[in-house]
């Protein structure tokens, strides 16, 4: 859930700073996928938000197996990688 609402602070609301700290909460929860202790690092760092962006989006799709929220993921980083 942590994942998904941060999604939604980060690319719908366009609210980075709450999509961090969402992030970072969720890398807190016991039992949480390892790709988010790794995202901790770099969410900590102040990069901008389009470094952000795509770091994010490129975790999510490799972590992702429903393939139409991959295909949202996908998209969504054409955007940043222009």
């Amino acid at each position: 859930l942590y994942i998904y609402l941060a999604y939604v602070y980060a690319f719908q609301k366009n609210d980075w700073e709450k999509a961090r700290g969402i992030y970072l909460r969720a890398a807190e929860v016991p039992g949480a996928p390892n790709y988010l202790s790794s995202m901790k690092i770099w969410l900590q760092d102040r990069a901008s938000v389009d470094v952000l962006a795509v770091k994010v989006l490129k975790v999510l799709i490799r972590n992702t197996s429903d393939e139409r929220i991959r295909a949202e993921y996908e998209k969504k980083l054409k955007e940043y990688e222009r």
